[in-house]
């Protein structure tokens, strides 16, 4: 027996198996002054000051409309003069889903040799169970 999309849900809600909120992470070494941008999905931020801190990004990727308010919470996880470090957190409807990297651009930096880069931390909407196996699950329990 298959189950619904919607039995599905509700079997991955009683599981507590709703799928993982994807985290990433994005870090600038170097750099003295100048601007970046953010890319995500094709769409990319108004230029951010070289140690913009995590309010003024988060405002520049809720901005991009296949992103929203709402949908994405910044961190500040070092701030220095060498070093500017985000982590980025997947939420709203895009919580427990699996999302495209971001990218950034450093060009317009200013330093001695900056360097960046995004990392992902959380893989998002990852499962502990397959469809096939909670169908499995299901199959089993109906014939006992």
């Amino acid at each position: 027996m298959t189950l619904t999309t919607d039995q599905l849900a509700l079997f991955r809600t009683y599981l507590s198996d709703t799928g993982s909120d994807c985290v990433q992470s994005i870090t600038i070494n170097n750099a003295t002054g100048g601007s970046w941008t953010i890319t995500y999905n094709g769409q990319t931020t108004s230029p951010l000051y070289y140690n913009a801190p995590a309010n003024v990004a988060q405002n520049a990727l809720t901005s991009l409309s296949n992103i929203g308010v709402g949908q994405l919470v910044v961190n500040d996880t070092n701030v220095t003069t060498n070093e500017v470090s985000y982590a980025l957190y997947f939420t709203g409807t895009l919580t427990s889903t699996s999302v495209p990297m971001f990218t950034i651009n450093l060009s317009g930096l200013t330093g001695i040799a900056p360097i960046g880069n995004v990392l992902l931390n959380t893989p998002g909407g990852l499962t502990a169970f397959r469809d096939t196996e909670l169908n499995a699950f299901y199959t089993d329990a109906n014939a006992n």
